[in-house]
C-alpha cells in the first residue's frame, strides 16, 4: 500500500493485484455514520459532497480492510472485499432440450426455510419448481405463494380463478389450446413469478401445461439468426389489453430484453395481445420477421415441454424467463386452476435472506429490471 504524504490515486489489493482508483470512487464506499450506508437506505451524503480535488493523506490495507484519513479530515473504514469478484448478472438457462426441474413437497417448503431455500435455487437454475402434495383449500395457492414474498394484487385480485366460461372474458377461461406465451406483458411491470394451483385437472392428454424456456429460446435466435435478435432487443413493440368499462392497458417494450453486456435478462412474447405492427414505422417488415423466427423456435417441439399438472399440485414459474400455454381439454372434462404471483425482487431479496441466514452463496439474480 502507497503511504506517500499526498495521493492522488489510491492503490487498493483487489482480486490479487493492485489497483490504482480514483479517491472520490474509493470515497463514495464509505458508510460510517457521517456518510450512511446506501444498504439500509439511512444515506446521508451526496456525491457532490466528495471534493473534486479529494486525495488519500494515508491509506493503510490490511486484508479486506482499507483505512483512509482523507485531505479534507474525514476518515474511512471500508472493507473492499465486496469488490475482489466481479458482479455476476448472466442468468442462464440450460439448453431448451435438456430443460429440466425438480419437484418438491408442499409441506416441505412451507414448514422449513432450508427446503424454501432449495426452491430459490431452482427457480434461479432452471425458473420452474414442480410442487406436489397441496391441499385442495380454496387460498392454498395464496398461502404458499406468501412464504415467497407478498402477493401481488391487480385488478382481478389477490387470486385469479381460472374455469370455462361461456361468453369468456380470456382465453384462459376457454378449453382452447394456447400457444406458449408470458403474461400479461402489457403491463409496466409484468408478473414476476406465476403460481398455478390445480384444483381440478382435465384427464391426462388433455389441458397439459406446456412450457417453453425464452432464455434458452433467445440464445438459439441469437445464434441462428442474428439480425432478428438484434431486433428483438433494441425494437419496442407494443402490447395491450382492453375490457370495456374496466381496463385498458398498454405498454412499448421489447421481446428480448439484454442488461449492458448484452446477457438475456427478460422476455415479453404473447401474440395474442400484441397491438397491429403501424406500416409507416421503418422496419416494420423486419420487426414481423423477426418475431415470427422467434415465435418459430418457440413452436419447435424439441423447446416444448409438457407436464400435466395433477390435483393438488402447484406449478411456480418465473414469467420474466419460461414461456407457458396448455393442450385442449373437452368440454366433458373441466378444469379448474387457481393463480396468483407475486412481484420478481421480492422473491429476490426473499433469496438473498434466507441464503444469508444459512451462509450459503446467492446464486446470478438478473441485473434488477428485466424487462
Amino acid at each position: 500500500m502507497n503511504n506517500d504524504p499526498i495521493q492522488e490515486t489510491i492503490d487498493v489489493q483487489l482480486r490479487g493485484d493492485s489497483q490504482a482508483l480514483d479517491p472520490r470512487l474509493v470515497r463514495s464506499w464509505c458508510s460510517c455514520d457521517l456518510c450512511g450506508d446506501s444498504r439500509t437506505g439511512l444515506r446521508w451524503t451526496s456525491l457532490t459532497e466528495i471534493p473534486s480535488d479529494l486525495a488519500a493523506v494515508s491509506a493503510r490495507q490490511v486484508g479486506s480492510r482499507l483505512s483512509i484519513e482523507w485531505s479534507d479530515g474525514h476518515r474511512s473504514e471500508i472493507d473492499v472485499g465486496a469488490f475482489d469478484a466481479p458482479p455476476s448478472y448472466a442468468v442462464k438457462g440450460p439448453s431448451a432440450s435438456t430443460m429440466e426441474y425438480p419437484s418438491m413437497g408442499f409441506d416441505d417448503i412451507a414448514t422449513s426455510d432450508r427446503a424454501l431455500l432449495t426452491a430459490l435455487d431452482h427457480l434461479a437454475d432452471s425458473g420452474v419448481v414442480h410442487v406436489t402434495g397441496a391441499p385442495k383449500d380454496h387460498d392454498a395457492a395464496i398461502m404458499f405463494a406468501e412464504l415467497f414474498g407478498p402477493i401481488r394484487v391487480s385488478n382481478y385480485g389477490k387470486l385469479h380463478v381460472f374455469i370455462t366460461m361461456p361468453d369468456p372474458p380470456l382465453a384462459a377461461h376457454t378449453n382452447a389450446p394456447q400457444h406458449p406465451h408470458t403474461d400479461e406483458p402489457f403491463r409496466y411491470y409484468p408478473p414476476g413469478f406465476l403460481f398455478f394451483h390445480s384444483m381440478h385437472s382435465a384427464p391426462e392428454g388433455e389441458g397439459s401445461s406446456i412450457l417453453v424456456d425464452g432464455f434458452a429460446v433467445a440464445e438459439q435466435l441469437r445464434v441462428t439468426n442474428p439480425e432478428a435478435f438484434d431486433i428483438l432487443t433494441k425494437s419496442p413493440v407494443e402490447f395491450h389489453r382492453q375490457h370495456d368499462g374496466d381496463v385498458r392497458f398498454s405498454t412499448r417494450s421489447r421481446i428480448i430484453s439484454t442488461d449492458a453486456a448484452g446477457e438475456v435478462q427478460g422476455i415479453r412474447h404473447n401474440l395474442r395481445c400484441l397491438a397491429p405492427l403501424h406500416p409507416w414505422r421503418d422496419g416494420t417488415v423486419a420487426l414481423l420477421n423477426a418475431i415470427t423466427a422467434f415465435e418459430a423456435l418457440v413452436e419447435e417441439p424439441e423447446n416444448q415441454h409438457a407436464i400435466h399438472l395433477h390435483s393438488g399440485e402447484i406449478l411456480v414459474f418465473d414469467n420474466h424467463r419460461i414461456l407457458h400455454g396448455r393442450t385442449a381439454f373437452s368440454d366433458e372434462h373441466p378444469r379448474q386452476l387457481h393463480s396468483c404471483n407475486v412481484d420478481r425482487d421480492a422473491v429476490h431479496s426473499r433469496h438473498r435472506v434466507l441464503a444469508a441466514k444459512y451462509q450459503k452463496p446467492v446464486p446470478p439474480l438478473g441485473t434488477g429490471p428485466s424487462i
